[in-house]
């Protein structure tokens, strides 16, 4: 997989599949669990069977950004009795890693989290600029600054996104572009919707 280093000791995975290992190495790290979304079931199971870790479906979309869902989280984690140097994975789109991130920023003074984005907005906006959050009297208006460790990207994930979620996401990418990457616009202009998905990924995270 092609790795991006980016400050705050994270990086950036994009490839095909998972890579092995999914988690960075990390000292003390006893266990992990996993929050995800209904539309990210697939994948957020592999991963879960891959690190042997437990599940937690948050609602779909923004409904999972409210303060009952992450007390409910913070609930199943009590449960978990994950400690400091375990980790946290956010599979799924820009809520799931919004919530996961700000949960391990919180629960017991701040955890590692891993993001594994299931939508090519996530995978080129949330999941990789450390923002976390949740929604309360307006959009994001609780949250904290929280940067995950490592960041998967699987492009054969992203390429079976329905229509509507990848035109989430090219728009994103053209506006990164428009504002710091004329490179990245000639390739939409040479190849349209059709752009090699590796490098527009790669370089919108850029």
């Amino acid at each position: 997989m092609d790795r991006i280093a980016i400050g705050h000791d994270s990086e950036i995975l994009i490839g095909h599949g998972l890579p092995d290992p999914l988690l960075p190495p990390r000292a003390g790290r006893e266990k992990s669990v996993v929050l995800t979304q209904p539309g990210a079931g697939e994948i957020a199971h592999r991963v879960s069977e891959v690190i042997g870790a437990p599940i937690y479906e948050l609602p779909d979309r923004e409904a999972a950004k409210t303060w009952e869902t992450v007390g409910k989280v913070y609930e199943w984690l009590a449960k978990q009795c994950p400690t400091r140097d375990d980790t946290i994975v956010g599979v799924g789109g820009g809520t799931v890693t919004d919530v996961a991130g700000f949960v391990a920023a919180t629960w017991l003074r701040g955890m590692e989290v891993v993001h594994v984005p299931t939508t090519l907005l996530g995978a080129v906006d949330a999941a990789v600029g450390g923002k976390t959050g949740f929604n309360v009297g307006g959009k994001n208006m609780v949250g904290a600054f929280h940067h995950p460790s490592r960041v998967v990207i699987d492009i054969d994930q992203l390429a079976q996104l329905p229509r509507e979620l990848w035109l989430e996401g090219v728009a994103e990418i053209i506006k990164v572009g428009l504002i710091g990457d004329p490179d990245l616009i000639e390739l939409f202009v040479r190849h349209g919707e059709n752009a090699p998905l590796p490098k527009i990924v790669a370089r919108a995270v850029q």
